[in-house]
Parts: structure tokens; C-alpha cells; sequence
């Protein structure tokens, strides 16, 4: 049997990362108070994974055991950036009791109009073989006053309430805050790691939230990349990608040669990436004023308008026609529409994950699936910068009609 250290002294925390760890067949779980260890780490990262990977190098060089440690915090709108990494050593200081550093924490907040507030996760799996780093998040909002039992070593839990829940995290059942938290998130995709099952993984993307996507951050993604990235990013394999677009049509604004461009790049997607692309005719929508009437041209007089192509009936039909063949749903959009969807998926035991950029996605998407990931963040999928002299080739080019 293989052993893995949980390399926390939080009490609060090791019985959190012990529940949404467990059961673990094969794996025997030690503490560092089962080997008599007593580790007194500084952390100094630059950010939740450095700190994580600073705790797990310290006991893994120590014992030799492969080692999982996590650094988390919580980010509070009003307070620009206090808390965070050092949310634990702040205000009261470390030494206070959980009690006094929440004392302190409300009178902190006392008259804050705005009680926004994010926790954030980061777990990282350290063996011989290197380190693996895990996310997770979880929106909500600071409650007026305290809501729920002060738990050891984690008291914030008794005035963070996630969004669209009505208890904060320490009122909640285990399960129910497991399939929440910031941490129950975290430690769930390094569980799916260590299991070591090839999920299969189903891929829906919005080519037109995509878009918005590459206008947000700048830069095209290379689409070669996207379906190993997917398989080595949840520890699967694909099943299918599903690839939602609109047909343009010619028109003053688009030329034939770009029509022509665009069936290429789809060419290109079905044959060579093996993509199930989907389409209609892109919809002219007509613009109104607040009073219902059309905008009209004040040049032309003709009435102005834009075109879209909605596919959430499309992906919706999809994902569930083919959810007996999937284990993992992964979504490219931030479309709030689907969050009923996200919704099943999970109460169907799928796990469900959303890629977007913090520009173009819902609050409620964001918090509503297992983990929400920003595309930004990930350099290995950008191809060509947005704006360029060099005309883009036909892997990195993206839905430009819509």
C-alpha cells in the first residue's frame, strides 16, 4: 500500500483535504503528527502554488513520502488585496486564536458596502516524479455577522456564504461543502489524478464566446494544441470535441475570400483535429433603443443591426445525447444560459469544468461548475498575437465572422 503525507498542522484543514480525499483505495494517509514531524516552513511565494510546492519540497525532502500540501486565502473586494496569500498571518497576527482574528476581521468589515469575496486553492502532489498542481475557487460574499460554528483553524468559514447558497461554508454538511469550497475543488482533481482512471472527456466549445475570448486577452490559440491539453489537463482521454459556429454569409462587410477562409479553417478543424463542428446561418438581430424603437443610421437610414448564431439548444441536446460516453464535460464559453446544464451534469456525477476569461464569463457560471480555469493563464495554448502583420494559418485563426 502507498503511503502519502498530508503535509498541513491545520486541524481545520487536514480534516477537510481527509473528506474530500477519502476513500482513497490503495493509499495509506499519514500526517506529520504520525511521524512525530514538526516542520516550521516560511512562505514567501510569490503565489498559492509556490507556497504549496515550498510545504510539499520541505516534508517530501524530510521523509521521502510522497507529499501533499495546499496554500488557500481568501481575496475580499473592500479590502484591495489585504488578505490573500498572508489572510491567515493578517490583522490579529498568527498567534491570535480563531476567535480574535475573527473579532478582528469584522470590525474590519464593519460598514463595507461592498462584502464580495473569493477563496482560492491551490494543492499540489509532489513524488520522485515532479509536481503536480491543483485549483480551485469559490465566489461568495462576507456575511453581515457570524453565521455558523467558528471551526479550528479556518474561522472565515463561519461568515463566507458561496453564491446562490443560503448557509456559510461552516453551516454546510460535508458533502455540500466538499462540492462547494474552494479546497473541496482543489483536492478533488488531485484525487482524479491519483486514482489514475483515463476519464473520458467530452469538449463543447462556443465559438463565439472563443472569440470574445481572443479579443479579451489579445491573442489567437493555437487549435492543434487544445485536445492534448484537455487530455493531459484532467488525466484523460478525449472522446469527442464539439465545435459550435455560425455560417457567414456574403455580404458588404465580408467578402467572398473571407467566407472561403473560414470553411477552411472548419476543414482543418474536422480533418485534421477530428472536431465535430456544428453550424447554421448566423441570425440578423435588429438593435432597439430603450423605448423599443430601431436604431436607425443617421447616414443611411437603414436600420442597424448584428449578427449572431445561438447554440444553446444545439450543445445542450449534445451534451446530453452523448453523456453516457463522457465522465468529464469541459465547456469553452461563459455563457450563463448554461448553467442549468453545468447543473445536471453535476448532480449526474460528471465532472464539469469551464474555460473562459475573467472578461467573458458569468459570476454564476464561474461558480456554478467543479473548477473555472482562465484561458490567460495558460501561454502553451496562445498561437498568434491578435493584432498582426502575418496573416494567420489555418490552426490558429479563429471564428472571425462572428
Amino acid at each position: 500500500m502507498k503511503k502519502i503525507l498530508i503535509a498541513t498542522s491545520n486541524s481545520g484543514k487536514r480534516k477537510e483535504i481527509l473528506s474530500a480525499l477519502l476513500p482513497l483505495p490503495d493509499f495509506e494517509i499519514l500526517t506529520p503528527a504520525d511521524l512525530g514531524l514538526a516542520l516550521d516552513i516560511e512562505e514567501n511565494g510569490k503565489n498559492y502554488a509556490e507556497n504549496a510546492l515550498m510545504k510539499a519540497k520541505a516534508y517530501f525532502e524530510k521523509t521521502g513520502l510522497p507529499t501533499i500540501a495546499e496554500d488557500s486565502g481568501m481575496e475580499v473586494s473592500a479590502l484591495k488585496g489585504e488578505l490573500g496569500m498572508h489572510t491567515r498571518r493578517w490583522g490579529a497576527g498568527p498567534k491570535a486564536n480563531d476567535t480574535e482574528w475573527l473579532d478582528f476581521f469584522m470590525k474590519r468589515m464593519a460598514g463595507e458596502k461592498d462584502r464580495s469575496a473569493r477563496f482560492v486553492c491551490h494543492a499540489v502532489y509532489l513524488d520522485e516524479k515532479g509536481p503536480q498542481d491543483f485549483e480551485g475557487e469559490c465566489l461568495g460574499t462576507i456575511t453581515q455577522q457570524i453565521e455558523g460554528p467558528v471551526l479550528p483553524g479556518i474561522p472565515l468559514s463561519a461568515v463566507f456564504k458561496p453564491l446562490h447558497e443560503h448557509l456559510v461554508y461552516s453551516a454546510m454538511g460535508e458533502e455540500q461543502k466538499n462540492a462547494l469550497s474552494h479546497r473541496g475543488k482543489a483536492i478533488r482533481l488531485l484525487k482524479n489524478f491519483l486514482e489514475g482512471e483515463r476519464k473520458n472527456i467530452a469538449v463543447f466549445i462556443d465559438a463565439g464566446n472563443l472569440w470574445n475570448n481572443y479579443k479579451s486577452i489579445g491573442k489567437l490559440f493555437d487549435m492543434n494544441v487544445l485536445p492534448k491539453f484537455f487530455a493531459d489537463q484532467h488525466h484523460g482521454q478525449i472522446y469527442k470535441i464539439f465545435y459550435y459556429v455560425a455560417s457567414p454569409q456574403e455580404s458588404s462587410q465580408r467578402t467572398k475570400s473571407d467566407i472561403d477562409q473560414h470553411h477552411k479553417f472548419l476543414t482543418f478543424l474536422k480533418k485534421r483535429l477530428h472536431f465535430y463542428i456544428i453550424t447554421k446561418p448566423l441570425k440578423i438581430i435588429f438593435l432597439k433603443d430603450q423605448k423599443g424603437n430601431y436604431v436607425v443610421d443617421p447616414i443611411t437610414g437603414e436600420r442597424q443591426s448584428i449578427e449572431k448564431g445561438n447554440f444553446d439548444v444545439e450543445l445542450t441536446i449534445d451534451a446530453l445525447q452523448h453523456s453516457a460516453f463522457y465522465d468529464i464535460a469541459v465547456f469553452l464559453t461563459g455563457d450563463s444560459d448554461f448553467l442549468p446544464l453545468v447543473s445536471f451534469l453535476r448532480h449526474q456525477k460528471k465532472k464539469v469544468y469551464v474555460y473562459s476569461t475573467d472578461n467573458c464569463i458569468s459570476r454564476e457560471l464561474r461558480t456554478g461548475a467543479d473548477a473555472y480555469f482562465d484561458l490567460s493563464q495558460f501561454p502553451m495554448l496562445h498561437g498568434n498575437p491578435l493584432k498582426t502583420k502575418k496573416r494567420p494559418t489555418a490552426s490558429t485563426m479563429g471564428p472571425r465572422v462572428l
